[in-house]
């Protein structure tokens, strides 16, 4: 986060980048929890739609849950890596 100018830190005035999506620890753990809780629901409905549409076993719909949730968790990530190669 130092690296992208994104870090701000207890006591400052106002945030570096004032349209960063994370800050600090906590806010980038948060952002990367919720973007996950998110696409791992919305996986999870794509996975109930695809299982009544088809009559597979229920098991896809852990299977689109985990994978709709293990591809967003990385965004937070790539969002930081490029902002920091910036």
């Amino acid at each position: 986060m130092k690296a992208a100018n994104w870090w701000w830190a207890p006591g400052e005035t106002s945030k570096p980048v004032p349209d960063a999506p994370f800050w600090d620890m906590t806010t980038y753990w948060g952002n990367k929890a919720a973007w996950t809780l998110l696409y791992g629901g919305l996986g999870a409905l794509a996975g109930f739609a695809v299982v009544a549409a088809t009559g597979l076993p229920v098991v896809v719909v852990l299977a689109l849950a985990v994978i709709g949730a293990a591809i967003v968790s990385l965004d937070p990530d790539s969002k930081l890596a490029r902002a920091a190669r910036q």
